[in-house]
């Protein structure tokens, strides 16, 4: 693994086909989440391509839901675990928990704005980790240059 490897996943709930994309970065602890109304593959493979775009990436490993049918117009390679086994993508999985202290398991995502995620997004990028050196992942990102543009992402 490099750190242009990522990790990718949809978050769900029952009360609504709402669910969230998220994408992570095992190496820098670098996450991003869009909201989607759907699990269809076509809407989860534009938010997944509006995360990658700003970002240095080789590779992404996914599981084999139907969302990811559309994986091919990424333009990266792709890789996925195999079936029952999300411990093979653990850094998005762990991701995805972090995302549900705001948006407790059980609670409808519809309910959640875009701009309610990217400030979970940004709190979560912004907080120094004990595994980067006390470091933030934004910080980590930017010094490893793993953003296309010299600074980060702004996303509005």
């Amino acid at each position: 693994m490099t750190e242009r490897d990522y990790e990718g996943d949809t978050m769900v709930c029952a009360q609504s086909t709402a669910s969230f994309a998220t994408i992570y970065n095992p190496l820098t602890m670098y996450v991003d989440a869009r909201t989607i109304p759907n699990l269809k593959p076509a809407v989860a493979e534009r938010a997944f391509k509006r995360m990658i775009r700003p970002l240095k990436i080789t590779s992404a490993t996914f599981d084999n839901g139907q969302e990811n049918r559309e994986h091919l117009k990424l333009g990266i390679r792709t890789y996925f675990c195999d079936p029952y086994s999300s411990w093979q993508k653990s850094g998005v999985e762990n991701a995805n928990k972090l995302i549900r202290r705001y948006a407790p398991k059980g609670s409808d995502l519809s309910q959640y704005s875009a701009r309610w995620l990217r400030r979970v997004v940004e709190k979560l990028n912004n907080t120094p980790r004990k595994k980067l050196g006390w470091k933030t992942p934004r910080e980590v990102m930017q010094e490893k240059r793993l953003f296309k543009n010299k600074k980060a992402p702004q996303r509005g």
